[in-house]
């Protein structure tokens, strides 16, 4: 019988699937519900990520950084999807650009 117990190897392993279901590239050519189901990971990862991170299992604040840094780039990536789907113009890209070059400079 099989053991009933996560390991470290085995969430390793689906690092990298799931590392290739959410990554966005603006140049790859991309179908419209490919791409929503990219952002609906997206968000799901963003919620478990908060979740993690409000339940007290982050001891060190260059953890907290890490995972707010994080939670950025996902954010990032949403954008880039809004604005290949048409739903942000690049001006608005711009400016979450800009948003998240200062939250870089505020972490140091």
């Amino acid at each position: 019988m099989a053991e009933n117990k996560i390991s470290l190897t085995e969430f390793e392993e689906l690092s990298l699937p799931l590392f290739k279901s959410i990554i966005f590239m603006i140049d790859k050519p991309s179908h419209e519900k490919d791409l929503i189901k990219k952002q609906q990971t997206l968000n799901t990862l963003k919620q478990l990520i908060g979740d993690v991170t409000s339940i007290g299992t982050l001891n060190s604040k260059e953890d907290k950084i890490k995972m707010i840094n994080f939670l950025e780039k996902i954010d990032l990536q949403i954008e880039l999807i809004d604005l290949k789907l048409g739903k942000l113009k690049p001006s608005d890209l711009k400016a979450a650009g800009i948003r998240l070059g200062r939250k870089a400079q505020s972490g140091f």
